[in-house]
């Protein structure tokens, strides 16, 4: 539950912010990652700035059909997925977040100037 709760912080916080584009809000998902979007070739600039501000964010995971074992499926044109690939960051969002500490990620988001 504290995942989603900071999710929609982040959502409702975020919403305005010209550094990033938030995701659409959704009550039904976990949130065991939080993942907004950064201006496409920013995205490695943006996770070092989060990292000299002690905040860990990477893009977690990497594309599925770039596996051996998704090998058959590679090939196909994705342009949503490559597009997403190359903007998506995760943010923190665990329950061991305190409620400063969730302050602190917004505001150093907020002053992220791409």
């Amino acid at each position: 539950l504290k995942h989603r709760k900071i999710a929609k912080i982040y959502s409702t916080e975020l919403a305005d912010c010209t550094a990033v584009k938030v995701l659409p809000y959704d009550p039904d998902c976990s949130y065991w990652l939080y993942s907004l979007l950064v201006k496409e070739g920013t995205k490695e600039e943006f996770i070092e700035y989060l990292k000299d501000q002690g905040i860990a964010a990477s893009p977690v995971h990497h594309r599925n059909d770039n596996y051996a074992c998704t090998a058959a499926f590679k090939g196909g044109d994705l342009p949503g997925v490559d597009a997403f690939y190359r903007e998506q960051v995760s943010i923190p969002v665990g329950w061991w977040l305190k409620s400063r500490d969730v302050a602190y990620i917004i505001e150093t988001i907020r002053r992220y100037k791409a």
